[in-house]
């Protein structure tokens, strides 16, 4: 959304400037909409208090936790405003940076987060967009979630990571079909 789009909506909901905002999600395979949502919020402004509900929804009510039904209370509208950061967008031109500064291994990394799949080169499986940003390096966002939609633990995200050649100090620029999957990445690193 626009900023403008995002702070009437915010305001609506009655999250303000100092709102811890947690986000949920309803099926154990919509945390790549979490991750957007996420992702949305903190590039808005909200960055540190933004959180996702590990495993959401279902994982609430497998453990037993209370639920509810109805329209809940109305929120109170806020008057937050919202001071985007755009450096948590990448432009054309900072992926063409990066791409031109890859074989220096300083500055930004490009993580291709879609399914392995689709980073190969699959042109002769009839897949017009088979193939990968130059430089790019694999981390699909299905292996940093186990099955039940939750994060995996610290040490398997740190062993993936590793694992895919990113550094500890690398700036990262994460990618995949229209954004979902990226955000996750983004959220989970």
């Amino acid at each position: 959304p626009t900023a403008d789009d995002l702070q009437r909506v915010l305001r609506a909901k009655g999250i303000t400037a100092t709102s811890r905002v947690v986000v949920v999600f309803d099926q154990p395979n919509a945390f790549t909409r979490a991750g957007r949502t996420f992702f949305t919020l903190e590039w808005g402004g909200l960055a540190g208090q933004v959180a996702v509900l590990d495993g959401g929804l279902p994982k609430w009510v497998r453990e037993g936790r209370a639920t509810a039904t109805g329209a809940g209370k109305a929120p109170v509208a806020s008057s937050l405003v919202l001071t985007p950061e755009m450096r948590r967008r990448a432009t054309k031109d900072d992926v063409r940076a990066a791409i031109a500064s890859a074989g220096a291994r300083a500055g930004t990394r490009i993580v291709d987060a879609r399914d392995t799949v689709f980073y190969q080169d699959l042109r002769d499986n009839g897949m017009p967009r088979g193939g990968h940003v130059a430089s790019a390096v694999s981390l699909p966002f299905s292996g940093v979630t186990n099955d039940d939609g939750t994060l995996r633990s610290r040490e398997e995200l740190a062993r993936l990571v590793a694992g895919a050649g990113i550094a500890a100090d690398d700036q990262l620029v994460s990618y995949c079909h229209i954004g979902m999957q990226a955000s996750w990445i983004y959220f989970a690193l």
